[in-house]
């Protein structure tokens, strides 16, 4: 688990951290380059070459500095990704005609709505975690869509 300090990372925290889902019409030019397959491969590379035979714990400490590495390749690719997502969502609302500026962020909320009841509806047991945190993390990442894109709104409306 994540410990609190950026630098100290336990190998497996990556696989903690949730990473943006891309809006089915995001533009694939707008993706960051660098999504850190290197920085994931060393990792790979690490524990798989690391003696077999050694304790989990052992060989997780000699991975340490290469999951170090790709956690933070990651955080700074999925900020990234955020401001994309962010910018392309703004242009976008903003060149929609006023009346459908509205309707645009109903069907977000629809779309939390949608989330929701599809988590509800999956049992929460070990199998379905994943799922469920991944759900989980879809509804926070549309909320601050509905979030950001009303404030833009209210900003649109003002002037």
């Amino acid at each position: 688990m994540f410990t609190g300090d950026k630098r100290q990372v336990e190998p497996y925290d990556f696989l903690y951290y949730y990473s943006p889902s891309i809006p089915y019409d995001f533009p694939k030019e707008r993706i960051p380059k660098n999504l850190c397959e290197k920085q994931l491969l060393l990792v790979f590379k690490c524990f798989l070459d690391y003696p077999k035979k050694s304790e989990d714990v052992r060989r997780a400490r000699h991975c340490q500095k290469f999951s170090i590495e790709f956690n933070e390749c990651k955080k700074r690719r999925d900020m990234d990704l955020y401001k994309e997502i962010r910018a392309w969502e703004e242009e976008r609302v903003k060149n929609l005609k006023p009346e459908l500026r509205a309707v645009y962020v109903n069907a977000l909320k629809e779309e939390v709505s949608d989330l929701r009841s599809n988590f509800e509806q999956i049992p929460a047991t070990d199998q379905n975690a994943n799922k469920r945190w991944r759900i989980n993390a879809d509804i926070l990442q549309t909320q601050w869509r509905i979030r950001y894109t009303e404030e833009l709104l209210s900003k649109l409306v003002e002037q």
